[in-house]
This record gives structure tokens, sequence and C-alpha cells, in this order.
């Protein structure tokens, strides 16, 4: 090994492991050129590709009672964005805008915790809104080019592998209308349509003829 007890300066790129590097420092336990090279923003890289079968990894390890995080900045904050994990609590927390509230967390149950809610029973998603008419606790779907009876957004439940519930929002006859789908799935059966909420809110049970509520 070569002790170093003062500061290098070096022009040009530095590889260890590997006598082209391809970025301004460049690890590499075995490296294979891609087909494209890096991007010309990449200031470290970090391969082992030789094989399909190599994997290349970074590692950061704290103490057990303390975490490991990667600070995202630029000139005007040196930490606008952070990933840290917590290894008291085994989580992973997302924070943007130089905010000290995390954005997201995937805590140690594999919830999805997101702006900041302290998690709640089994539920795997889980959100909190900040009160008023901003960031309200809800979740938008969005179909690009929808046709006829086609699904624009929904929920379905899956016991195993049998679809047993869902509910759809489909398009009804035109891009700015929409019907709502409920549907169960009887022992032995298949999913199959019980109520219907058409666009003009008219509704059937166990039929997908509406003439009127």
């Amino acid at each position: 090994f070569i002790k170093i007890s003062d500061k290098i300066e070096m022009q040009g790129n530095v590889g260890i492991g590997t006598d082209a590097p391809e970025t301004r420092l460049h690890v590499s336990d075995g490296h294979t050129a891609s087909a494209d090279n890096f991007d010309s923003n990449i200031v470290l890289a970090i391969s082992k590709n030789t094989t399909t079968s190599s994997w290349a990894g970074l590692a950061l390890n704290s103490g057990n009672a303390a975490g490991a995080f990667i600070h995202f900045g630029d000139t005007d904050d040196s930490n606008v964005g952070r990933l840290d994990y917590n290894h008291t609590y085994n989580c992973f927390k997302f924070f943007t805008n130089g905010s000290s509230t995390q954005k997201l967390e995937i805590d140690s149950a594999g919830r999805l915790l997101l702006n900041g809610i302290t998690g709640v029973g089994d539920y795997m998603l889980q959100m909190e809104g900040a009160g008023g008419a901003g960031k309200v606790p809800a979740i938008l779907f969005k179909n690009g080019t929808a046709s006829t009876n086609e699904i624009l957004g929904g929920f379905t439940a899956y016991n195993g592998s049998d679809q047993v519930a869902a509910i759809y929002a489909k398009e009804q006859s035109a891009d700015d209308d929409a019907y709502l789908q409920f549907s169960t799935t009887k022992t032995g059966g298949s999913l199959t349509e019980r109520l219907r909420i058409d666009s003009s809110g008219n509704f059937g049970f166990g039929t997908s003829t509406i003439r009127e509520r």
C-alpha cells in the first residue's frame, strides 16, 4: 500500500484498478467499456462488469445507533436533497427542497409513508395532507388515450393469485366523461360487475344497461 500524509493534486482522470479511467475518478474491479460512454457529467464511476453475472456496489457503513446518508446539493444549498438510512429504526428517508421533514419514508415494516406521516397499522401506503387546499392526501390517476370502456384508473384486490374485487373508472363515450364500475368475485367464480354509476349519476345493479336513476 501507499501511505499519503498530505494532499496530492493530479491533472486528468485517475484510475484505481484500471489504466484507462473514463471519469475523474474511476474505481474498477474489472471493467469492460459500455457501448455508450459514461455521461460527461459523471465525476466518480465504480465498475465491475467483465461478466454478465458481475455485481458492482458501494458500501456505506456506520454505527448501529447512527445512520448513513447521501446529500444532493448545489451552489445555493449543499444538502437541498437528502437520502438517509437510519439504523436505529431501520428505515429509508427522502428529503427534498432543504426540508428537515421527510417527504417519503420506507419504514422497517415496508410501509410507504408520504409527507411525514407516522405509520398507523398495517396499511402499506399512507399519506398525510397539509390541511387547507394544498397537499391533499389523495391519489390521482391519469390515462392519456383511453377509449370507450377502457380503464382510466382504479383499485383492485387480489387474494393470492385470485382477483376478488375491483373499482374502476372507465371512459363512457367521450374523453370528458366516465362511469364507475364496482365488481366482486364469488366463490368459484370470476370478477363480475355488481354496480355501475354512469356519467349522469344514474346507477344500475347487476347490469351495464342503465336507463334512469
